[in-house]
């Protein structure tokens, strides 16, 4: 019985250990690119942190002690995307959105239409914000995919 609560003990601090070596990063970034990376990084688990909080039960949410966690990296996400704009690596861009589908009638199937088509593009496009205007779309993302969005977004 001693040995069970032994390997119980080392099993959640191997836990713990993991958990900390995936959410601290190595070190501050250096240049634009690294930066980019962590800010995606801390806008994800930001997110994925404020999923678990929202599908953990209120009795459970009220004893979790990690309430500012997910507040923490998606203000460090903030801070490393207002840097990047500053920096020119983002940059914000208006697209207009040619060759809809007849079956696109209002702002949120702009939005889900759009969001399709900029998966297509790239991985990281969930991270990159928008929002829809009458005919186009708002939207932060790098430089170097202006091109690749503009035409992803008005090719059907």
């Amino acid at each position: 019985m001693k040995s069970r609560k032994v390997q119980i003990i080392m099993v959640g601090g191997l836990l713990a250990v993991v958990a900390a070596w995936m959410l601290w990063p190595a070190g501050e970034p250096s240049t634009d690119e690294e930066r980019y990376r962590q800010m995606i990084h801390d806008l994800a688990w930001g997110w994925r942190l404020v999923g678990m909080e929202l599908r953990l039960p209120r009795c459970v949410n009220n004893l979790w002690p990690l309430k500012k966690l997910p507040d923490h990296y998606l203000v460090r996400g903030a801070v490393h995307k207002d840097a990047l704009l500053r920096s020119g690596y983002l940059t914000n861009i208006s697209v207009v959105i040619t060759n809809q589908p007849p079956r696109i009638i209002n702002e949120m199937s702009i939005a889900a239409e759009a969001g399709r088509r900029l998966k297509l593009v790239s991985t990281d496009s969930e991270f990159w914000p928008f929002h829809v205007e009458t005919n186009g779309l708002q939207m932060t993302c790098p430089s170097r995919d202006i091109l690749r969005i503009r035409r992803a977004l008005q090719t059907p």
